[in-house]
């Protein structure tokens, strides 16, 4: 005991990162959520048109770009134009936009129906804005903030996960 009691600090350099690790769950396949090469999960969630929109009706598409999002991140409000620019310059290429809003609107009343519906119109989003009422689709996917990107190419496998540029 005594050995280790004395030479902890020099190992400090060894043990603190895999310490990190334990904590923040990595490599725990239930903590990290989807991984690269991971199927696209399917959902019927409501859009703010009131339709109910399937991530099947997404057939045919070259890729379908999945972004959690909400109304009220200060983070979203930045991201959103570019947000919304990409999605005009790619959706006529076939690459699909879809934003799911993870959160319960009793607890963000900012995201309830009518204003998700509100900053939809106002935005002009070029894609569907859905609601996981359940949260059990982010926690499918892993996402854990907004905005949090998921791109899925024609095969709907995972090809990548994070942000949605470098800014």
């Amino acid at each position: 005991m005594r050995f280790m009691l004395t030479n902890l600090p020099r190992l400090w350099p060894l043990w603190l990162p895999l310490l990190a690790l334990m904590m923040t769950g990595a490599g725990d396949p239930k903590a990290a959520g989807l991984v690269v090469g991971s199927a696209m999960p399917s959902f019927n969630l409501k859009n703010v048109d009131g339709r109910v929109i399937s991530s099947e009706s997404f057939t045919g598409k070259k890729a379908v770009v999945v972004i959690f999002s909400c109304n009220h991140c200060p983070f979203v409000q930045a991201y959103e134009s570019r947000m919304i620019a990409l999605a005009n310059d790619y959706q006529p290429q076939g690459v699909q936009f879809v934003l799911i809003n993870p959160n319960d609107p009793k607890k963000q009343p900012q995201d309830s129906y009518d204003n998700r519906q509100k900053r939809a119109q106002e935005k002009g989003y070029p894609f569907p804005y859905l609601l996981d009422e359940t949260q059990n689709i982010a926690k499918t996917y892993g996402a854990e903030r907004t905005p949090e990107v998921y791109l899925f190419g024609p095969d709907r496998k995972l090809v990548y996960w994070g942000r949605i540029d470098d800014n």
